[in-house]
């Protein structure tokens, strides 16, 4: 295994727009260690989410490559780049995505259920992931009774419960109040440090870069 959870080489993505083709990734470098957070700053428009999908193997980089834990997927099919996101990779938005007909404890059970995990054993670890995140007595309340630091907690504990390799996040406290987004941001320096869980932060706030081990900055499609 690489010594790498995440390492993109030379990656690069361009768009078509009104004909004309827009650069947004041009010969992208990335590593990520074991336990480590980066933040990635940028501008609005600037490729952060596009790189996020080219690592989480959702989209096609056009040039370079994209190892998630030693593996390249760059290449890879559909099918084998959705076991590594669900074996190895965990994913926090902007907004939650939490399934809206299931409960908390159900939304962070669902990736070990779809590894065909029990129902007992998937929520019996789902449990434990929610005390992790102090939503022990909201286990059984769906997404619409929760307040939006509480939906966002609950995300958190889905990414983390398969003990992923990297978590991606794309600007997981943007649409928090400002103690909602400290409790975030707590959580994800803590649990990353227990854990040894790396953590790519997509981000335009500075003061959540400043709590990263690194900072990267994107413009002009160069990730530096």
């Amino acid at each position: 295994m690489s010594d790498y959870v995440v390492e993109a080489k030379g990656v690069g993505k361009s768009f078509l727009q009104g004909g004309t083709r827009i650069n947004v990734l041009n010969g992208v470098n990335l590593s990520l260690n074991r336990g480590e957070r980066v933040a990635i700053l940028g501008r609005s428009g600037t490729g952060k989410s596009t790189l996020l999908h080219l690592l989480a193997g959702l989209d096609n980089a056009e040039i370079g490559d994209i190892k998630i834990g030693g593996v390249d997927i760059t290449n890879e099919s559909s099918s084998l780049r959705a076991s590594i996101r669900n074996t190895q990779m965990g994913f926090v938005y902007q907004f939650h995505h939490l399934l809206a007909e299931f409960t908390a404890l159900e939304n962070v059970a669902m990736p070990l259920r779809l590894r065909g995990m029990s129902s007992a054993s998937s929520n019996q670890l789902a449990f434990e992931m929610l005390k992790k995140v102090d939503l022990i007595g909201r286990s059984s309340h769906r997404p619409s009774e929760l307040s939006g630091g509480e939906r966002q907690r609950v995300a958190i504990a889905r990414a983390l419960i398969g003990d992923p390799l990297v978590v991606l996040a794309d600007e997981p406290t943007g649409n928090l109040d400002g103690y909602n987004a400290e409790v975030v941001l707590e959580l994800i320096c803590e649990l990353s440090e227990e854990k040894k869980i790396g953590f790519l932060v997509v981000t335009h706030d500075e003061s959540i870069a400043s709590r990263m081990h690194r900072t990267l900055v994107l413009a002009n499609g160069i990730l530096k």
